[in-house]
């Protein structure tokens, strides 16, 4: 099982690089699909415990967000976002059997997972392009590693249990590992960005992330294995072998996304 772990994780992160690298329209196209999936592995979770959540609305999430925001921006983004959360709420009034669980169900799916990918798509789009693509770097290389270093130190060293009644397999060294993994990223990506892209960003930057990011993405697996637990799942989908869904391979990111978009736009590009 590790090792299938160790060669799907290490297939992900290379389709990702090339996806970021090559060009933007890849990384978009990687964006719209992981968004689809991810949303659509949510309303399958939620309709195991009896919400009908109304998937067209994901599904018109998904196919719109990158020409509304390469087009239109952050605010027709935002715009497209309130227009689907109303829709929701309106698509009762033609159809009486749809209850209030259900429609918040949409609601909260689109919030949970749909801010998240706005916020992915703007901080690609952060300028001078390259700090964009390094806050995304940073972002996914610190959210995944954290979560690399945890199930390690927690498989070597855990004994006290983290959160035993939402994840009982979590433990209070795995998640100290967790920040020290993440903590590590940065300060691996600091020396790569200085040497290889001579960005002058200081260290101290990339040690405060990677302890944000890190913490952000412990909390955002164990909202996830909260809703899977109240789903009655051991996993979203089964998309990655050894790993589970898509929602499964992202949930730490859909909380570290925002504090990293933050942290560059306000603090380190000011």
């Amino acid at each position: 099982m590790i090792v299938t772990r160790l060669i799907v994780g290490v297939i992900s992160a290379l389709v990702l690089l090339f996806a970021l690298f090559f060009s933007e329209w890849t990384f978009y196209a990687v964006l719209v699909a992981a968004s689809f999936l991810s949303i659509w592995e949510m309303y399958a979770a939620l309709q195991r415990v009896g919400y009908r959540p109304l998937r067209w609305t994901g599904l018109v999430f998904s196919v719109l967000i990158v020409p509304a925001g390469y087009f239109g921006g952050m605010e027709a983004v935002l715009a497209l976002l309130a227009m689907l959360g109303f829709a929701s709420m309106a698509h009762r009034l033609f159809h009486p059997e749809c209850t209030l669980k259900d429609i918040l169900s949409s609601v909260f799916t689109l919030f949970y997972i749909g801010i998240p990918f706005i916020l992915i798509f703007f901080t690609f789009r952060l300028r001078p392009e390259a700090y964009g693509l390094l806050a995304v770097l940073t972002t996914i290389a610190c959210s995944l590693n954290s979560d690399v270093f945890a199930f390690f130190a927690g498989t070597l060293f855990g004994r006290r249990k983290l959160s035993p009644e939402i994840s009982p397999n979590k433990t209070v060294e795995g998640s100290a590992g967790g920040v020290i993994g993440s903590v590590l990223t940065g300060v691996v990506l600091c020396l790569w960005v200085q040497r290889i892209w001579g960005l002058s960003i200081e260290l101290e930057h990339f040690i405060v992330l990677g302890v944000l990011c890190s913490v952000t993405a412990q909390t955002g697996d164990l909202v996830a294995s909260s809703v899977k637990r109240m789903a009655g799942i051991k996993d979203f989908g089964t998309l990655f072998p050894g790993h589970g869904g898509m929602l499964d391979r992202i949930d730490s990111i859909l909380f570290t996304v925002p504090v990293v978009f933050v942290y560059y736009k306000y603090i380190i590009l000011g």
